[in-house]
């Protein structure tokens, strides 16, 4: 978990450095945003709102 944690790390520190100072590729929101959308069938589980 500690190794994990720490490429996480990493990985914002190389964004900011090469991105302006954002801890996220910007250009990287269109290329994701999409997968987020749940499927036609999903319904939530019982008692979550």
């Amino acid at each position: 978990m500690q190794t994990a944690f720490s490429l996480h790390t990493l990985n914002h520190a190389h964004n900011r450095a090469t991105h302006d100072g954002s801890h996220i590729d910007p250009a990287g929101f269109a290329l994701t945003s999409g997968i987020w959308e749940p499927s036609e069938d999903w319904e939530p589980p019982e008692g979550d709102s």
